[in-house]
């Protein structure tokens, strides 16, 4: 055998493990996949096969490959349901499987788009939005994410939530969490809009239906970073000035600032805090200054 055990599964080992699990689920509902991939051998037995593999035996114990299937299978009532499966790919058949219910599954891309149309086309969404009143040349994205509040949802149904950002330029690539919007919807796993809120616009929790204010719109060059929509670099060169301080041996703080309208502030400043290390009494070293005896502060 040429595959490794720990190798990933080849095309012709995805199609094998989809076709066992299709027929173990024949007529018992509709079936999506959701992943397939290697689970991988015991402990024990990959000791085992790399202590033959090492001491050179030709006849080598081989783990069973096996593959990790996840699937969400739908009733005729149209309920999901998540089952896990391990198919043994040497002997094409099912050697394990649970239903997991209220258990979700990875992020599905497909139905996150879809989450995203209905969101769109509720009328409860298109009437928050005709409030904002935006400028004319807006677009508004709308980002579903998963959502699992405690105590607050039957989480055994996928609950999504949708957040809605502004994009003031027709490219795509323009940056458009420069311009989070007052609302956010609720989607439930039947995609239906369930809920829609007005968040919180100020510092406070206080909630205010009122339109956007244009006056948070800015220049460009604030917040893109596609290079097309920047303006074009500076040509020219300045001075690079490093102050080496009398008393270097103190802790940093290195911070970065990290804003939502995607600026950046890097920050380096002394903390006042020392700092320092043994050393023998009346000792001196050249990379650092005694501070008293038997305390060292290195510089650094």
């Amino acid at each position: 055998m040429d595959i490794h055990p720990f190798d990933p599964l080849v095309p012709a080992e995805i199609t094998a493990a989809a076709g066992v699990v299709n027929n173990d689920f024949h007529g018992c509902g509709s079936i999506k996949f959701r992943v397939i991939t290697l689970k991988e051998p015991p402990k024990r037995e990959m000791v085992r096969f790399l202590e033959q593999v090492d001491s050179g035996q030709t006849a080598v114990f081989w783990p069973a490959r096996t593959a990790h299937v996840q699937v969400i299978q739908t009733d005729k009532d149209r309920k999901n349901c998540l089952v896990e499966l391990l198919v043994d790919l040497d002997k094409t058949q099912v050697v394990k499987k649970q239903y997991l219910p209220g258990k979700h599954s990875y992020i599905d891309s497909d139905y996150m788009q879809a989450v995203k149309a209905v969101c769109r086309a509720d009328s409860r969404f298109q009437a928050e939005v005709r409030s904002l009143d935006l400028p004319e040349d807006a677009t508004v994205i709308i980002e579903p994410w998963a959502y699992a509040p405690d105590g607050m949802n039957d989480m055994s149904q996928r609950v999504s939530m949708c957040w809605f950002y502004m994009r003031l330029s027709s490219n795509a690539d323009a940056n458009y969490y420069a311009y989070p919007l007052d609302v956010c919807a609720e989607v439930s796993e039947e995609l239906k809009v369930t809920k829609v809120f007005r968040l919180p616009s100020s510092n406070g929790n206080d909630i205010h239906d009122k339109t956007f204010d244009r006056r948070e719109i800015h220049s460009t060059a604030s917040s893109e970073y596609y290079p097309d929509l920047r303006p074009p670099p500076r040509n020219t060169t300045k001075p690079y000035h490093v102050n080496q301080p009398e008393v270097s041996n103190y802790e940093y703080i290195f911070a970065f600032h990290l804003g939502q309208d995607a600026s950046i502030n890097y920050e380096v400043r002394v903390t006042g805090i020392m700092s320092t290390s043994p050393i023998n009494v009346g000792e001196k070293a050249p990379y650092g200054t005694v501070v008293t005896p038997g305390v060292l502060a290195p510089y650094h």
